[in-house]
């Protein structure tokens, strides 16, 4: 749960009811629609250690929703994937490496041009 603002305002974007599921009565703005990023609560938790050290790497793997008038609930989860890296020396290479990993770790194919799978495509 996040507020409007989190959810739209802070990452510039504009608000987008139509596919945002939002409480009718929240009893704080804090909690008032379901996310549909994992963008915000990362950038939270990166605002929340300032003082730590850098490089600082964040990942979520979580649900997120949105609208969706053909499910019983009127609402769908979708399961998503965030990598967050805060590093001065940031480069190319190093948010590749993190992908990489973490496709290794999920158990994620690729498959070539022949269509047979790439075993080298997220070796680290």
């Amino acid at each position: 749960m996040v507020s409007l603002k989190e959810n739209y305002d802070f990452l510039r974007s504009k608000p987008n009811l139509d596919e945002a599921v939002t409480l009718s009565n929240p009893k704080t703005i804090e909690y008032e629609m379901v996310r549909t990023s994992l963008i915000p609560g990362l950038l939270k938790t990166l605002q929340s250690n300032q003082n730590e050290r850098i490089p600082q790497r964040l990942f979520e793997i979580s649900d997120t929703a949105r609208q969706d008038a053909e499910t019983d609930t009127g609402a769908k989860n979708h399961r998503k994937i965030c990598i967050m890296q805060l590093n001065t020396q940031a480069s190319f290479e190093v948010i590749h490496g993190a992908l990489g990993l973490l496709m290794t770790k999920i158990g994620a194919q690729t498959y070539n041009k022949k269509g047979e799978v790439d075993t080298k495509a997220y070796s680290l």
